[in-house]
């Protein structure tokens, strides 16, 4: 498994946090992929009627924050959202295949949340090599 998480790398880990030496918490594997994630669905990329938030790489986000005050409970709603996140999956992160998109609305605590279920595979390899199956993250929007 240590193998595994040489592949998947290393970096700086979501929310910000410090460790034990006084700097930024770092972690590897996993936690850097859903970091990742993480990051991906809460920065805003270009789309037909906006800029992207980040100028060197417009590309770089989801569309999800264009959602944001839409009703949730709405079948095309819904569908767009999950449009949004295998979109942004498909260009922002080679490493994971998603496999199941959903959404739960939590109006006491004004937030919406992504769950979501993918697999880690090698993007160095012809195929499918699955590295991690079925993991699941939540990520508040």
């Amino acid at each position: 498994m240590a193998d595994t998480y040489e592949y998947l790398g290393s970096g700086v880990l979501l929310p910000f946090r410090r460790d034990g030496k006084d700097d930024f918490a770092n972690g590897v594997g996993l936690d850097v992929i859903k970091t990742s994630l993480t990051s991906i669905f809460g920065t805003l990329r270009s789309g037909p009627a906006n800029e992207g938030e980040l100028p060197y790489n417009q590309e770089l986000g989801s569309l999800l924050r264009l959602l944001r005050h839409r009703n949730i409970n709405d079948p095309t709603t819904q569908e767009l959202a999950t449009h949004y996140v295998l979109e942004s999956i498909l260009v922002n992160e080679p490493r994971v295949r998603a496999k199941a998109v959903g959404f739960d609305s939590r109006p006491s605590e004004n937030k919406l949340v992504l769950r979501l279920t993918y697999d880690v595979v090698s993007r160095d390899t012809t195929g499918t090599n699955v590295l991690l199956s079925d993991v699941e993250q939540e990520i508040d929007l």
